[in-house]
């Protein structure tokens, strides 16, 4: 019974949270529309901007702030020393299961996401710095004082941005975290920073990449 009384309240917190207008404590307190619960239970995040790459891509350079910085032999790179510029969104799906944008509904308005590296392959697991005190099974505590350059958490385990009222949230971060000689792939996880509001619908998590030190150019040589 106490589980089923968590379980409710956890989801009441939930849809309070996103709910249209919600930082406000007026629009709080009214109740929602059917149209508005479809839209907060079809709620998921896409990456519109991302380039379009072809995993068998041998060598390729993109923009300054793109993600990834480049490609050699189909493995995406991001270089430690130059930004990156990542623009996530909100969506939803309508009656026919078409994905559409929120259009200024402010569901999860200045709400603040969060990026955190995970391994390739066991996503469960997030790295934290050296800093983050909490000790859940979920994080890799590491001896690096940074993990992340930009609009970072307190800890610089993770990168933030905050939500539009239309369902944009941009990051720009540098990635500092790498293994010196090891070619250890990383995906990027973005969740809600508040624990209250995380849940399977709100997760996007990037392709598989390495972090080097420097990108040598086509021309240079690999």
């Amino acid at each position: 019974m106490d589980a089923e009384i968590a379980t409710k309240a956890r989801s009441a917190a939930f849809m309070s949270a996103i709910a249209p207008g919600a930082p406000c404590a007026s629009d709080r307190k009214r109740p929602l529309e059917t149209s508005e619960i479809a839209a907060i239970l079809n709620l998921h995040i896409r990456a519109p901007r991302l380039p379009l790459l072809d995993p068998s891509t041998r060598d390729l350079d993109l923009s300054t702030e793109d993600f990834p910085h480049a490609m050699r032999n189909g493995v995406r790179i991001v270089e430690s020393r130059r930004w990156v510029s990542l623009t996530l969104q909100l969506k939803t799906f309508d009656r026919a299961r078409r994905s559409v944008a929120l259009d200024a509904q402010q569901m999860l308005r200045d709400t603040r996401m969060k990026l955190a590296l995970v391994p390739a392959g066991d996503v469960t697991h997030q790295f934290v710095s050296k800093d983050f005190s909490a000790k859940a099974p979920m994080y890799l505590q590491t001896n690096h004082a940074r993990l992340f350059q930009g609009e970072v958490d307190a800890t610089r385990s993770f990168a933030i941005a905050p939500v539009d009222a239309d369902g944009y949230c941009v990051f720009r971060f540098k990635v500092l975290f790498r293994k010196p000689g090891d070619h250890s792939k990383f995906c990027l996880l973005a969740t809600p920073l508040d624990p209250h509001l995380q849940s399977s619908q709100l997760e996007w998590m990037s392709q598989p990449f390495c972090v080097k030190a420097q990108i040598r150019g086509v021309d240079q040589g690999r």
